[in-house]
């Protein structure tokens, strides 16, 4: 698994990217969407990364879905969390665009899920 440091890199990276998309303008709203989702995807790796846990043990969707639902410092993240992933899915591979008030309740899922990891590890980014 890529460190700490890298996660935060590309969560940085990410949020450049999303400032960069106008959430207003119904042409982007499936790319933000899919950005806020790596956001959290990255957030929820740089906690895993912290807590030193393999690459291996969470080198998938799947497997990094059962570390959110089971690991007592992220449950409280994976409702907003499992938002943001199945959006992403209904973008990316069902060509669904989110209307602007459900990228709006999304924004505020990614919002919780950086609040809730930033509070388990004591460090915001």
């Amino acid at each position: 698994m890529p460190s700490h440091n890298k996660h935060v890199q590309q969560i940085l990276q990410n949020r450049r990217v999303l400032a960069h998309l106008d959430v207003t303008c119904s042409d982007h709203r499936d790319w933000c969407a899919t950005v806020a989702f790596y956001i959290a995807l990255h957030q929820i790796d740089r906690y895993l990364a912290a807590k030193g846990v393999k690459e291996e043990l969470a080198d998938s969707h799947k497997k990094r879905n059962w570390w959110i639902q089971t690991t007592g410092d992220l449950k409280h993240a994976w409702p907003p969390y499992r938002s943001l992933y199945d959006a992403s899915i209904d973008t990316r591979y069902l060509c669904r665009m989110p209307s602007e008030e459900r990228l709006d309740a999304l924004l505020e899922n990614l919002d919780d899920v950086e609040q809730q990891v930033s509070k388990v590890l004591g460090q915001t980014v």
